[in-house]
């Protein structure tokens, strides 16, 4: 298992450890610290809070997780990453919302999709269109329909190698893309 040491500002030392399911034990002393389910922040640091990347944070690469949310511990936090995300689906609907956006049209929208005109505006087909060339998945059909299967196997591969706790050539990217998506 992957160990990282962290001192902070006030001299604390914190272990984070990976676990076997992609999670991450925080232990140290965590007297007077304030947390609650989206952060924890201990005094002195390090400051923790949900959809951080935690290599940011820990400066650490081999802890290159988004943060999902906090379980309190004996001793300190489980900390639960983007690596519990295992469901094809979750993960194909988060990354690739725009693959749903028909399910939200109004009839005017519906119509101009069927005239082969995307509805959405060209400030968004145009972020979108970059997301999906830097994951190397099939752009949109012109009215904004998914072409191929090309996202969904992303979505798969990248599942089943966080089952077995590797990583694909896409990993960093994805992990990229969910923390800005759930900036916003």
């Amino acid at each position: 298992m992957e160990v990282v040491k962290y001192i902070n500002s006030k001299d604390y030392e914190y272990e984070f450890t990976k676990q076997s399911d992609g999670n991450i034990l925080w232990k140290g002393p965590f007297e007077n610290c304030k947390f609650s389910e989206s952060f924890v922040n201990p005094p002195g640091g390090p400051y923790i809070k949900v959809g951080k990347m935690l290599s940011h944070i820990i400066k650490s690469m081999d802890f290159n997780d988004i943060v999902q949310g906090f379980e309190k511990t004996d001793g300190g936090f489980l900390i639960i990453t983007n690596k519990t995300i295992l469901n094809i689906s979750n993960l194909h609907q988060e990354l690739f919302a725009e693959e749903y956006d028909f399910m939200f049209d109004s009839t005017a929208d519906s119509d101009d999709r069927a005239k082969g005109i995307n509805p959405m505006s060209k400030e968004y087909q145009l972020k979108v269109a970059e997301k999906r060339r830097r994951l190397g998945v099939s752009q949109l059909s012109s009215s904004g329909g998914s072409i191929d299967d090309s996202s969904r196997e992303l979505c798969k591969e990248e599942c089943e190698a966080r089952k077995n706790n590797t990583k694909t050539d896409k990993t960093a990217i994805i992990n990229e893309e969910l923390s800005k998506i759930r900036k916003d």
